[in-house]
């Protein structure tokens, strides 16, 4: 194994460099399709939503920066999407960042102009 690692450490890094694109654009290359299964967690809200009554009210936490927003952004606008599908009342309020807040306001705004949904401030 000590060997190895001096034998890695003297490689220029260009060879790494090639095998690293090779591997990733293996995928790419291949057509290499991923199932989408979701979780029980998201499928448990799902039907919560989906049990919801037109004008009940549910609260989404924008707790998050823009560090994560690449990740956690997408997911909230979903959110924001298939509650004002049903006529949900949403309230978004963010406590632990205060980005999350701006982060929000712009999911749920960007959401309902792209859905044609009223937004009351």
């Amino acid at each position: 194994m000590n060997n190895f690692l001096i034998w890695l450490g003297k490689l220029d890094r260009r060879w790494l460099y090639l095998l690293m694109a090779i591997f990733v654009s293996i995928p790419i290359f291949l057509k290499m399709k991923m199932p989408v299964k979701p979780t029980k967690p998201v499928k448990m809200l799902y039907n919560y939503i989906q049990k919801l009554e037109q004008n009940d009210s549910i609260m989404i936490a924008f707790d998050y920066s823009p560090d994560s927003l690449a990740e956690l952004q997408p997911m909230a606008k979903a959110l924001l999407y298939h509650a004002f599908k049903k006529n949900v009342r949403v309230i978004g309020f963010a406590l632990a960042w205060p980005s999350g807040s701006g982060l929000g306001l712009e999911a749920m705004q960007s959401t309902a102009a792209k859905y044609n949904f009223i937004m009351l401030k």
